[in-house]
């Protein structure tokens, strides 16, 4: 499974399922079945372009596998996902980061900027911190987060002290351990479950 991102100016679990990509071997842009989304969290202002409006919301999409890489020549990170291969949709509210005039980058919203490496993330049906927690260092692994789908809730957290588990790129570490704390409200939509 894979974690890939869209963004959206509204808060929904839809998809689209078509999308314009420019064909080599044709010399021109077509129309292919599935959605344009980007592997990488860092990557989302790839698929704006340059459109002066910025996401307000990111989705994250569970998938099975990636149909089509680079789909453009100006941003080679966007990606082309069938809908078949959707596994669930995490939407959260994200707020900007201007790097400069042509770029933003995202950060889950009311998250600081600059904390990069330091935070972690995981998925809960309540707001408050449970004493054992699991979770994953970056929002592009979020497949290895195991979650039911009830959750409601994202948590941002910054630790003092954690213990890796391997190999599921997950971390284990205790409410006393954690220094900062932010919930992000979270939508989850399941469009299909299944053994991985």
């Amino acid at each position: 499974m894979l974690t890939v991102f869209r963004g959206t100016r509204e808060a929904t679990t839809e998809l689209p399922t078509s999308v314009e990509v420019w064909a080599d071997e044709e010399e021109q842009i077509v129309t292919r079945d599935g959605f344009e989304a980007v592997c990488s969290f860092s990557h989302l202002d790839d698929l704006n372009g340059y459109y002066p409006d910025k996401y307000r919301f990111a989705q994250a999409i569970i998938v099975d596998k990636i149909e089509e890489r680079r789909l453009g020549r100006m941003f080679p990170f966007t990606i082309r996902v069938l809908n078949a291969a959707v596994r669930s949709v995490i939407v959260f509210p994200v707020d900007t980061y201007h790097r400069h005039q042509l770029k933003s980058d995202y950060i889950p919203a009311g998250v600081p900027f600059g904390l990069g490496r330091e935070l972690w993330y995981f998925l809960t049906s309540f707001c408050f911190l449970p004493e054992r927690i699991t979770a994953v260092p970056k929002l592009d692994v979020l497949h290895h987060h195991l979650f039911s789908g009830t959750e409601c809730f994202l948590h941002v957290v910054k630790v003092d002290n954690f213990e890796w588990e391997t190999p599921d790129f997950t971390a284990v570490f205790h409410s006393g351990d954690v220094l900062d704390h932010w919930v992000v409200p979270v939508t989850i939509r399941t469009f299909r479950a299944g053994a991985d």
